[in-house]
C-alpha cells in the first residue's frame, strides 16, 4: 500500500529574513481552509520534512533531469451533460473565447489554457472534476456582470486569506452540468 503525502512547496521570497519553517508557519496562519481537520494530518505530516535553512530554486523544463520539473498547463478538462448548452454558458455567460467543438467536446481559451469540456466517455468516468478558479481584478464588478449574463452564485464573495502583500477573496457558481467554479481576486492594498 503506497502512502499519499501533501508537498508544501516553500516559494523563493521565503529566503532572505525568513527561514523556511517560519514562511510554513505563516503560511499555514493565513489560509483558513487549511485550518479545516482533512488537511491537518498531512500537514503535520509535512511540516518535518521542511528544512530550517531550505532554499528554493525554480523547477524548469529543461534536458538536466535533476532541475525538470512541471510548470505549465496547456488543457484543463471538465465533464459535462449538455454541449449545447455549456457552450452558449462558457462563450455567452462566461464571455470565454470558443475555439472550436467536435463530436461531444468543446474547447475554449483561458488566457493560453485550453479548456475542455466533454461528456463522459464512460459511467465512470461521470462525477465532477476540479475546481477551475478564474482570476479577476474586481469579484464584486466581475460578479455583477456574471448575474446579469444569468449566472447564478452560491455565495457573495468572501476573503479567504489575509496575506502579507494582498487578500484572497472568492465568489463560487456552478456551470448548467453541476462543475463548480470560482472568481478569485488577490486584492492589493
Amino acid at each position: 500500500m503506497s502512502s499519499r503525502a501533501l508537498s508544501i512547496v516553500i516559494p523563493s521570497e521565503a529566503e532572505g529574513s525568513e527561514t523556511a519553517a517560519d514562511s510554513y508557519g505563516t503560511f499555514l496562519q493565513n489560509v483558513p481552509m487549511l485550518q479545516r481537520p482533512y488537511f491537518r494530518p498531512q500537514l503535520e505530516r509535512a511540516a518535518p520534512t521542511i528544512p530550517l535553512n531550505a532554499t528554493t530554486k525554480p523547477m524548469t523544463n529543461s534536458s538536466d533531469k535533476t532541475h525538470f520539473g512541471l510548470s505549465q498547463l496547456g488543457q484543463v478538462a471538465l465533464r459535462i451533460h449538455d454541449l449545447d448548452r455549456t457552450i452558449e454558458f462558457y462563450r455567452d455567460a462566461l464571455g470565454m473565447k470558443f475555439l472550436f467543438s467536435t463530436g461531444t467536446m468543446a474547447f475554449f481559451d483561458c488566457a493560453g489554457v485550453r479548456l475542455m469540456l466533454s461528456k463522459p466517455e464512460r459511467p465512470d468516468f461521470d462525477r465532477p472534476g476540479s475546481i477551475l478558479y478564474f482570476k479577476v481584478d474586481d469579484i464584486h464588478a466581475s460578479r455583477a456582470t456574471l448575474i446579469e449574463r444569468g449566472v447564478e452564485f452560491i455565495d457573495e464573495p468572501h476573503l479567504i486569506a489575509r496575506l502579507p502583500d494582498h487578500e484572497l477573496w472568492m465568489s463560487f457558481f456552478k456551470d448548467p452540468s453541476d462543475n463548480l467554479l470560482a472568481l478569485m481576486s488577490e486584492v492589493r492594498d
